[in-house]
Order: structure tokens, then C-alpha cells, then sequence
């Protein structure tokens, strides 16, 4: 996209045209000694200070149209459709009073469409350019509708008192010509006082030279609307073309303005030029909303008693339909504001980023649920969730990833509990579930679905998430709304503490009595893993072909340990250090890690070190027993390994078993330097390997296990997933 122009150019360019400017109203000032007739001195006066201005200023638009982006190209795109509109009605109006009749075409005709056109396309455009804070729409919307409302009683008072009566008499005058000519005052008012709030709104923005000059521009545009009629009334009343049209001057001089502005922008490349929704101060007078309506429906009784004044039927017949507009604006105004206090009272009581309920609702309805529970001789369960480390999910991930988890996890929630539960966020990743006619053991298994399923289903840059629960009960954990909750949280404070499990139902003798300290250490040392866990995830996704790679491998360990039959404790150990067992790559340069060819000596040294880092790495995490399984991992059975070089049985039985799975997920795999083994052979691969590099009994056992399950690692799945389908024969 081409810039605009910029620099000592650019000030040369502005110095030129304002001198530009000045000879041409000193050309037009010549114009009167010249002793001109009246319709070439109209005309000559027509092109200098109204059409020239207009064609250069739809030439200068269409240039930033093409060169702008954003906002600004939006906004130069109105500017230059609304003055090619004004061009084109205007070109014909000026013909029609040169050539035809100086008093210009009968009005109404299709030239007022334009103009209207042209009004509504700018007015469009200054509303886009705005910014009203943080309203709904449908404040909005009723915002712009009481605009229209004050617009058409303005109407109906400029027709009655000022242009009813001032072409009431004159030449091609009467009630159509006074109809379109108030309009015109009515659009100038709007524009003005629209600009006036803007021009309010200054302390809160910090305005371009251009864009100075276009609030001129408006106001210019506004006083010449409200003028209008003065203007056209003398034109109809005057016997002979007039010589001097300052109705025309300040219509010229608005046009000159904004085609100044376009210069400056256009001349303008520095980035704090570029426009920015404007600001508009926010008013709040507490009556205006009762006000407004009131005196909105008091003008349309007024405007009523007004059109039966008119001895015209036909010119009192405008203030009629003036009243049924005003009658409809009142009705749609009335509907838009029920709409608006039911949004606001959803809002009032709901997360605006999920849409579950708010804390201030759950203390509002728990209250109502318990004591209909009490005269039922019902439950009422209350169970809280928790993500863990959900801070550092937005930390890494931003604000728009955390959201989606939040939503996620709410959408799940919801399809999850029962028809008469209800969900609220009560903290920045808190939720808490209230389930009316629950007991304790159906809100407990309600809670494990929802971890699995979370876990199983929400995941952030392929790792997935990890929920805590607590589950408190009424009457059983407490019999007020407050007490219920507070426990509820407080046994998800020790499920998140917590090693083996991830729901805890309240029980005051384990929860009241746990250690404070001893929750917070436990609570630091489980994120610490989630975290470890992560990095884990986020090495093996460097490179596209592991992306899943300590996941499958945890999968392999958790059947092999099945088939060995190991108890649940050395089959946990084994399983979790498979997640983490290559968190030590972190320290190698893609450069070694992705390298397709045979790696040097010195890389092969580096390589050999990072058990020895994902041990540093692991050893604050709080789970010292899968230490010795990740440091000794790529040991060998023939003392050939690394980092210690153990032999046979000194290597840790656990160590073992994963480089077993390891290697075999490795081969099943395709890499960036070969493809993928099948299942027979990596099997024979790991066989003639065995008494070399691994234990050949747990081989044999592994081999065993493969062949009469009839087992297979699965196809890669659509996002590159693997998963281990492993069934008895």
C-alpha cells in the first residue's frame, strides 16, 4: 500500500495550496468591477467558490481512499460519496439557474433526494467515527432513535413558525416548498450539535490539524443547512437573479475546508496522524431519561392542536404525519427500552465473557434453592471448579486463548449438569455449579465427568487443561448459602493440593484440619508439574513429527505396566516420567534437534546432556521417584548409554520399561530424516537389540504383549494425534 506524502514536501505543498486559496478569493473578489452580466458573473462565481472546491475534494477523497486503511479509509470514503452526491445534484441545480430559470427547478424534485442522501451518507459517517464508550446496542439504537424523535419535532416547529409562513405567498412557494424546506434546518441543527459534542469530547482525544479543519467543515455545513431557507425564500421573492450568494460563500467555504483537510492528511505519513473513533463526553443526568420521553410525547399533543390551526387541510395534513411518526418513534422507543433494562438486568447478573451467572446472582438464588430444599427434605449440592495455572495460560497464551478456555469449559459445564443446576463464574477461573435435588455422591461423579471430559477436551497449544473440584452438600456440609459455598471452595482448594486426586467432597475432619502450609506446597509443587508438563509439550511440538510424542509414549507405559501387572504406585511413576522424559531437549538448538543428517561429535555430546537437564529441570517439582527414570532413560544394557554409562540391572527397572516404549514410539513414527516402521518391524528391531541396548527379558515381554493383544499404535489422527488401541485377543 503506497504512503502519503511526507516531510519538506509535504510543508511546501501546504504552503502552495494556501496560496492557491488566497488568489482564488482574491479572483472572485474581482470579479464585481469587472461589471459582469448577472448570469456569467453567477456562473464564474458558481465554479470558483462551490463546484471546483467540490471536484478536487472527490479527487483528493478517491486518492486517500486508495492509500488509507482502517478507520480513515472508511472515513474518506464517506467524505468522497457524499460530495460526488452534492456535485451531481448541485451541477444540475446550477445549470437549471443559469440556463433555465434563476430561481432554480420547482421544488420538490429528485435534486432534494440527493441532497438528503448526501446528508445522510456524511451523517452515517460522522455516528461511524464516534466512540460511545461501552453502550449495547440497543442503547444505542434507542440513542439514534430519540435523535430522530427530537428531529421531528424540530420539523414540525421550523414548518409551523418559520417556513409555512415564509413561502406561504411567494412565487413557486407553499406548503411543498416549506415541507422541503425545513428539512434542511433540521439537518443543519443535527450536524451542529453533533459536532458540538465531539468538539466537547476534545479534552478526551487528541486531535490532527485535519481533523480541526473538518470540524470546521461540519459546522460550515450546519450553519448553511439552517440558513437554507432565508436563502431560497429571497431567491424566490427577488425579481432578478441575485449578484451576491453568501448562502453559496458558506457552502464554498465548507467545501474549501474539507479539501483542505484532505491535503493535509494526504500530505501527512507520520503514524500520529492517523484518526481514531472520536470521543464524545458522557452525560449523566439521572432525570434525562424520564425527561426526554415525557416532552417527546407532550410535543406530539402540541403538534397535533398545531396541524388543527392550519386553514390549509393540505398544509396542515404535514403536521398530521409529522404526529404519527412522532406516535411510532414513542411506540418502538418504549419497546427498545424494555428490551434494554431486560439486557441490563441479564447483564446485572451475569459473566459477560462466558455468560454464566455472576457471584452477586449465586448469593442471590442459593438462599431460595436451600430454603425450598429444606421444605422438600431435599439436597442441594454445591460443587466448585478450579483450572490450574490458569494465569499462566494467559500469560503465554493471551487473554483471547484464556476466554476461549473459560467459555469451553462453561459450554461443558452446562451440557454436563442436570436440567435445573445452574453455572457461575465466581473468580477469574472459579466456577461453581449449584444443583438443586443432588446428593453428594451424584454431584461427586458429576465432578470427575467434568475433569475427564475438560482434560479430554479443552487443551491449550496441544496441552490440555487440569480442573480441581469440591463438592459441599446441603444439609450435610452446611445449612446457610454462604457457609455451603465457602466450603465447597475450600475443598477444591484441597483437591488442587491434592496428589492422587482431583475431587474432594467436604469433610470437616480432613478438610478443616488440613495444614494451611502444607496445601500451598503441595498446591506451588502440582503447578510446577502442570508446568513442567507443558514445556514438555511445547519441545516435543518443535518439531511436527513428535508433536505427540511423550503422550503416545505414556499411553505405550501405561499398557505395557498393565501387562507386566506392576502395582499402581511403580506403574504411576513410570507413566508420569514418560510425560516429561524429553523436557531436558528444551536446551537443544532446533539446529541439532531438527537436523535430518548424522550429528557431529560435539552435537552428540550435547545431546548426551539432556537427561541430566530434564533431572535439574524436574528435581523441584516435588516427585524425586521419577528422577533416576528420566536421567536414566537412554542407558544401555551393554554400559554403552548415557549420561552414566550403568549396565544390565543397575540401570532403574523403571528407566527400562520407558526406553522400551520410547524406542518403539520412536520407530512406529515418521521423522524428518525416514519414514515409519511398521508394528513386525519395530518388534524386530527392539529384538535384535535386546542384551544390547535393552533389557532382553522386558523385550521379550513387550513382544509378547504386542502379539497377543494383536495391538497396533493407530494412524496419525487429523490434528496428528496418536493413540494406542491395545485389546485382548
Amino acid at each position: 500500500m503506497s504512503r502519503p506524502l511526507g516531510g519538506a514536501r509535504a510543508k511546501r505543498i501546504r504552503v502552495g495550496w494556501w496560496v492557491i486559496y488566497g488568489l482564488l478569493m482574491l479572483l472572485e473578489l474581482s470579479l464585481v468591477p469587472l461589471h459582469l452580466s448577472t448570469d456569467t458573473e453567477a456562473l464564474m462565481s458558481y465554479a470558483l467558490m462551490y463546484l471546483l472546491p467540490m471536484y478536487l475534494t472527490v479527487a483528493a477523497t478517491a486518492f486517500l481512499f486508495l492509500r488509507l486503511s482502517g478507520v480513515e479509509r472508511r472515513f474518506w470514503g464517506f467524505v468522497g460519496l457524499s460530495v460526488a452526491l452534492l456535485v451531481a445534484t448541485d451541477s444540475y441545480w446550477i445549470w437549471y439557474e443559469t440556463f433555465v430559470n434563476f430561481r432554480g427547478p420547482q421544488v420538490p424534485n429528485w435534486a432534494e433526494l440527493g441532497h438528503l442522501a448526501a446528508a445522510s451518507i456524511l451523517y452515517v459517517m460522522i455516528v461511524s467515527m464516534t466512540k460511545f464508550g461501552e453502550s449495547p446496542p440497543i442503547s444505542r439504537a434507542r440513542f439514534y432513535l430519540d435523535l430522530i424523535g427530537g428531529g421531528i419535532v424540530a420539523f414540525a416547529l421550523v414548518y409551523w413558525w418559520w417556513t409555512l409562513p415564509l413561502f406561504e405567498n411567494l412565487p413557486m412557494g407553499h406548503w411543498p416548498v416549506a415541507t422541503v424546506a425545513a428539512i434542511y434546518p433540521v439537518g443543519g441543527i443535527l450536524i451542529l450539535l453533533t459536532t458540538l459534542l465531539i468538539v466537547l469530547g476534545w479534552k478526551l482525544y487528541r486531535w490532527r490539524p485535519w481533523e480541526r479543519l473538518i470540524s470546521i467543515t461540519f459546522a460550515a455545513y450546519g450553519i448553511a443547512l439552517i440558513t437554507f431557507p432565508i436563502m431560497y425564500a429571497g431567491w424566490l421573492a427577488s425579481p432578478v437573479q441575485p449578484r451576491f450568494d453568501w448562502y453559496t460563500t458558506i457552502w464554498g467555504f465548507g467545501h474549501y475546508m474539507m479539501l483542505t483537510a484532505a491535503i493535509y492528511r494526504a500530505t501527512s505519513d507520520d503514524e500520529s496522524v492517523r484518526a481514531k473513533p472520536w470521543s464524545v463526553p458522557e452525560f449523566s443526568a439521572v432525570w434525562f431519561p424520564t425527561a426526554y420521553p415525557s416532552f417527546l410525547a407532550l410535543a406530539m399533543f402540541a403538534i397535533g392542536f398545531l396541524a388543527l390551526r392550519v386553514a390549509d387541510a393540505t398544509g396542515g395534513f404535514v403536521l398530521v404525519v409529522a404526529v404519527a411518526l412522532l406516535a411510532l418513534v414513542l411506540i418502538v422507543r418504549s419497546w427498545l427500552t424494555s428490551l434494554e433494562l431486560a439486557y441490563l438486568k441479564e447483564r446485572s447478573i451475569t459473566d459477560p465473557v462466558t455468560h454464566a451467572f455472576n457471584q452477586r446472582h449465586l448469593y442471590d438464588r442459593l438462599p431460595r434453592d436451600i430454603a425450598e430444599a429444606a421444605t422438600t427434605q431435599t439436597c442441594v449440592s454445591v460443587v466448585a471448579f478450579d483450572i490450574a495455572d490458569f494465569r499462566n495460560v494467559v500469560g503465554m497464551s493471551g487473554e483471547a486463548e484464556g476466554d476461549r478456555v473459560l467459555s469451553d469449559l462453561t459450554a461443558i459445564l452446562r451440557s454436563e449438569s442436570p436440567e435445573n443446576s445452574a453455572v457461575y463464574r465466581v473468580g477469574r477461573d472459579e466456577f461453581v455449579v449449584v444443583v438443586p435435588r443432588c446428593s453428594g455422591a451424584e454431584s461427586t461423579t458429576l465432578a470427575h465427568r467434568v475433569c475427564a471430559l475438560a482434560a479430554g477436551t479443552i487443551s491449550v497449544d496441544g496441552v490440555p487443561i487440569a480442573l480441581s473440584a469440591g463438592v459441599a452438600s446441603y444439609p450435610a456440609s452446611a445449612k446457610d448459602a454462604a457457609t455451603l459455598v465457602s466450603r465447597a471452595l475450600l475443598s477444591q482448594q484441597i483437591a488442587r493440593s491434592a496428589e492422587r486426586t482431583d475431587v474432594v467432597v467436604y469433610d470437616a475432619d480432613v478438610v478443616e484440619s488440613a495444614d494451611p502450609l502444607v496445601r500451598l506446597e503441595r498446591a506451588r509443587r502440582r503447578s510446577h508439574r502442570s508446568r513442567l508438563r507443558a514445556l514438555a509439550a511445547a519441545v516435543d511440538a518443535r518439531d511436527t513429527h513428535t508433536t505427540f510424542h511423550s503422550e503416545t509414549v505414556a499411553e505405550i507405559v501405561s499398557a505395557f505396566a498393565l501387562f507386566l501387572e506392576l502395582p499402581v504406585d511403580q506403574a504411576r511413576i513410570i507413566e508420569t516420567a514418560a510425560q516429561v522424559h524429553d523436557i531436558g531437549q528444551i536446551g537443544l538448538p532446533d539446529s541439532i534437534l531438527l537436523k535430518s543428517g548424522r550429528l557431529s561429535t560435539a552435537e552428540e555430546t550435547l545431546v548426551e546432556k539432556h537427561p541430566i537437564l530434564g533431572e535439574r529441570l524436574l528435581a523441584p517439582a516435588g516427585v524425586p521417584e521419577i528422577l533416576p527414570v528420566v536421567r536414566h532413560h537412554h542407558e544401555r544394557w551393554d554400559g554403552t548409554g548415557y549420561p552414566d554409562a550403568l549396565v544390565g540391572l543397575d540401570i532403574p527397572f523403571e528407566a527400562r520399561v520407558l526406553a522400551i516404549c520410547d524406542a518403539f514410539e520412536a520407530m512406529t513414527s515418521t521423522l524428518s530424516y525416514r519414514p515409519a516402521l511398521t508394528t513386525p518391524q519395530a518388534l524386530a528391531e527392539l529384538s535384535r537389540c535386546a542384551g544390547k541396548q535393552f533389557d532382553p527379558q522386558l523385550v521379550d515381554a513387550f513382544t509378547r504383549m504386542v502379539v497377543r493383544m494383536h495391538g497396533a499404535i493407530s494412524e496419525r489422527m487429523p490434528d496428528g494425534r496418536r493413540t494406542v488401541h491395545l485389546t485382548n485377543a
